[in-house]
């Protein structure tokens, strides 16, 4: 299976590596095939987040270590493997009905795609329907490319405050705790891409995974803020300079650029 860059904070055992590669492969949002792997890693976690990245970011080493050496649990852990590279080989609708005469890529934009609590950048129900569409598209080999935004914050959490009144709350999306891999470019470096702003030129990073952003090391503070908090009624100005290619659908790579 192939090796993915993570931000894992620590090495897997390098039998365990390839639950690196299932957990970053968000068809899991909607798969359940390996809930019961899953929990195996770790049931308290699991049974709170329901989140295998988490799962394994919380671990600790000494269980992990015990997982590398159970013969059961990696019997599992092989045939979710085979599973997993047998959905990515398979043409699906798309491939068996235009067998290559199809576009190569369909590019969808959005504000925000709902794929699950694991990432939380999107406020409602048409951020879902968006991620169903991705979902969709993944399950029938259609190579649909989503171009959407990665929050730092995202939609807000409203909370009752000590007084009973509403309170709204904007949890920090880590990337580190997110299901989400650097687009690297051909040096290894990740990804820049350059953008050409009213008055002036701005850099932007296909940060964690699928998703660009302009909060990366390099960016100035009046870049970096465009992309804090998922447009709202109070906050409708936000966001427009960066988006994300993510694979075709959150669980098959779109078909290479030629």
């Amino acid at each position: 299976m192939e090796r993915m860059p993570t931000f894992l904070l620590r090495p897997l055992p390098a039998a365990l590596e390839p639950l690196a590669v299932l957990a970053l492969n968000l068809r899991w949002t909607w798969s359940h095939a390996g809930d019961v792997l899953w929990r195996r890693v770790n049931p308290e976690i699991w049974d709170r987040t329901q989140n295998p990245w988490v799962t394994l970011q919380e671990s600790s080493q000494l269980r992990l270590n015990q997982l590398a050496q159970d013969p059961a649990f990696q019997g599992e852990l092989r045939r979710l493997q085979a599973e997993h590279q047998q959905y990515l080989d398979d043409p699906a609708w798309f491939g068996q009905v235009h067998a290559g005469a199809g576009p190569r890529r369909i590019a969808y934009f959005s504000m925000e795609f709902g794929l699950g609590e694991s990432l939380p950048l999107y406020a409602g129900g048409l951020g879902v329907l968006a991620g169903d569409y991705l979902k969709t598209a993944s399950d029938l080999g259609v190579p649909v490319v989503g171009v959407g935004l990665l929050y730092q914050e995202g939609y807000s959490r409203q909370v009752l405050g000590a007084a009973g009144r509403p309170q709204d709350l904007f949890p920090y999306n880590d990337p580190t705790s997110l299901p989400l891999v650097p687009a690297l470019d051909s040096t290894g470096d990740w990804l820049r891409v350059r953008l050409d702003l009213p008055g002036r030129r701005g850099t932007a990073w296909w940060r964690p995974g699928r998703r660009l952003c302009s909060s990366q090391p390099s960016a100035t503070g009046r870049c970096s803020w465009r992309t804090t908090i998922l447009p709202s009624p109070r906050s409708w100005c936000r966001g427009w300079t960066c988006g994300s290619i993510p694979l075709a659908g959150p669980g098959k790579p779109a078909a290479p650029a030629g």
